[in-house]
């Protein structure tokens, strides 16, 4: 007879009951391990939201600030052509050296707009008008053309920086605001080289 015969129903029921509790506790596991993965994904998220540049607010601009856009474009256009003409025209070299740095910032500032401009769904004119802040006729050339140069370019950057405070100030679109915030303390310094400058090689 077996020996054991009497305990093989305690044993039956034992294993069922180790089977259940294996099966619990197998699904509270995989419970906690979805819980847990759903939170490293959330902090993942978060993190690369924090991490990530905020964009300029997307949207149609009113009337007026798509005028603002549109003039700060065309201001920086004039500045970037005056400094092309300072490269090719100039006759002493720190004149020089400022038209070739001036084209590079005018470069990148013209960059900016054109990204502002498109994040608003606006397409900025492609034509380039006349250069209307410096005589460039070929009559004005040598020292004569340095000093207007210099003159213009402070000319420019002074109208530069009252637009851009003025549109810190009064543009309606947050983005506008903030872009030109950016940019003041830019202009302020830019003003500064060119009267430095200007102080130099004599007005």
């Amino acid at each position: 007879m077996n020996r054991l015969a009497p305990y093989r129903g305690s044993f039956l029921r034992l294993a069922l009951v180790s089977a259940a509790v294996m099966a619990v506790v197998a699904a509270i596991f995989h419970i906690v391990e979805r819980v847990g993965s759903h939170r490293a994904a959330a902090r993942a998220a978060t993190e690369r939201r924090a991490q990530d540049p905020q964009p300029f607010a997307p949207g149609l601009l009113g009337d007026a600030d798509r005028a603002r856009v549109l003039q700060a474009a065309e201001i920086t256009e004039q500045t970037l052509r005056l400094a092309e003409a300072g490269i090719q025209r100039a006759i002493e070299p720190d004149i020089r050296r400022y038209a070739a740095g001036l084209v590079d910032r005018q470069t990148t500032a013209r960059n900016e707009i054109e990204t502002l401009a498109a994040q608003h769904g606006m397409v900025l004119p492609t034509g380039r008008g006349p250069l209307q802040p410096v005589d460039a006729s070929a009559a004005v050339e040598g020292r004569r053309f340095d000093s207007g140069f210099m003159a213009s370019a402070v000319d420019l950057q002074w109208r530069a920086l009252q637009f851009f405070d003025a549109m810190a100030r009064e543009a309606t679109d947050p983005s506008l605001r903030n872009f030109a915030r950016a940019v003041l303390p830019r202009l302020h310094e830019e003003l500064t080289r060119a009267q430095r400058l200007m102080d130099r090689n004599g007005k």
